[in-house]
């Protein structure tokens, strides 16, 4: 399958050159868990990445992301953007590429849902409780060893007849907030998806450091990570102003499968209402 798959992301995305897998150890040596990266041959630029506690797992995060980054790029080039909401949402945000048509379905709708709290809290001042830390997995507990503590932050939510739980770690080092987040069902575990998003965040910003490429410059997302590297104190203030607890219910905008041409692979897009994009706004603004 994994063979499969890489031939028909090489036929979205050409410049694909190969993917490696390189194990986590911990301090004694015992593999903890595995980080997935595709790489392009035109520059050695990272395509995608993964991080699991399996190999497998890994593998499939790296290629899910792979895809959903191509098909985008793809719906863009054939001028088909406004059907996926791509003209007033011109990211990512809110899509999920898969291989599971039900399970990609519900990561879109998760990650919209995600997207839109992200707004409530940080530009609308909705609160998102802190929490003790809770129960964390072997690889959790290994990568928090990066940080010199961690926030976690958690509340649940209805849309319909269904519950979400909305979890947030911020890893904090001496100057800078990196956070993560995840949106589940609430018998879900939210804190191991968001400790490897918190730490993939640190991860990227100590790799840029140093190097001033264009790619980095104009792009919003490494620009803000970067500046949030080094204003920690202003992503606590930003996270402690807002504390109002009577929650708007969230109501879908967008919620659309879209053809891939690839019969092993799915893509779904889902948007909220009211929530303003995260690309939008200025760069010292909290969300991700």
């Amino acid at each position: 399958m994994a063979l499969n798959l890489f031939e028909a992301a090489k036929s979205l995305e050409p410049s694909l050159n190969r993917i490696e897998r390189v194990h986590i150890p911990d301090s004694k040596g015992e593999i903890r868990g595995w980080h997935c990266y595709a790489y392009s041959r035109k520059d050695d630029h990272c395509l995608s990445g993964g991080t699991a506690a399996t190999r497998d797992q890994a593998l499939r995060i790296c290629l899910a992301e792979l895809f959903e980054r191509a098909l985008v790029f793809q719906l863009r080039k054939r001028g088909t953007t406004s059907d996926c909401g791509l003209e007033s949402h011109p990211t990512t945000c809110g899509f999920a590429a898969g291989f599971d048509p039900s399970q990609t379905h519900m990561r879109a709708f998760a990650e919209g849902l995600e997207r839109w709290i992200w707004s409530q809290w940080i530009d609308m001042g909705f609160e998102v409780p802190q929490i003790g830390k809770p129960r964390l997995s072997a690889l959790s507990e290994h990568l928090a060893k990066d940080f010199e503590t961690l926030q976690f932050h958690s509340r649940f939510f209805s849309l319909g007849a269904r519950s979400f739980r909305f979890g947030v770690v911020i890893g904090l080092t001496t100057k800078g907030a990196f956070p993560g987040s995840r949106v589940c069902a609430p018998s879900e575990d939210p804190w191991e998806h968001s400790i490897i998003e918190a730490w993939r965040n640190l991860d990227n910003f100590r790799k840029r450091s140093g190097i001033q490429s264009e790619r980095m410059k104009s792009n919003i997302a490494y620009r803000r990570s970067d500046f949030f590297a080094q204003n920690r104190d202003l992503a606590l203030f930003q996270i402690n102003r807002a504390h109002c607890q009577e929650w708007r219910r969230p109501e879908i905008l967008l919620d659309k499968n879209l053809p891939t041409g690839i019969p092993e692979v799915f893509l779904s897009r889902v948007l909220f209402k009211d929530g303003i994009p995260w690309h939008e706004g200025p760069l010292d603004r909290f969300v991700y």
